[in-house]
């Protein structure tokens, strides 16, 4: 599992690669053809991309390090994705790192929700509010 988590590294590094800009064709192909390559790989070794953007804050998959208070959105959805995260078959390899919409809670507050990514409890959202 360790050597699947360097190689996320990788494939993150691909992605950034393959969203910046390139007047060069012929490299941004071969670009695209390296991250499908790496993508088939852990397709094969059962690596799935966790379901994030617009999906309910789940503790166990996802790590809310930003809050968005805004009240056009539905509570604890996942508004942004900073890094994916990733399963090894069900196992937990790295949470999703989300921004979540919290309607009408407080930035300051003085209570604190812990983050579970051992398939422990998390209190209410998962969410530390001392951001």
């Amino acid at each position: 599992m360790d050597c699947v988590k360097e190689l996320l590294n990788v494939m993150d590094t691909f992605e950034r690669a393959l969203e910046a800009p390139c007047t060069d064709e012929n490299y941004k192909k071969g670009v695209e053809l390296t991250f499908a390559q790496i993508q088939k790989a852990f397709e094969k070794l059962g690596v799935t991309e966790i379901a994030a953007l617009g999906e309910t804050f789940d503790p166990n998959l996802h790590n809310a390090i930003k809050q968005v208070d805004d009240s056009e959105y539905e509570s604890d959805k996942v508004c942004e994705v900073f890094q994916k995260g990733y399963l090894l078959g069900d196992r937990l390899i790295r949470p999703a790192m989300v921004a979540v919409f919290c309607v009408g809670r407080r930035q300051d507050s003085e209570e604190t929700h812990s983050v579970s990514h051992d398939g422990g409890d998390a209190a209410d959202t998962g969410v530390d509010d001392r951001m």
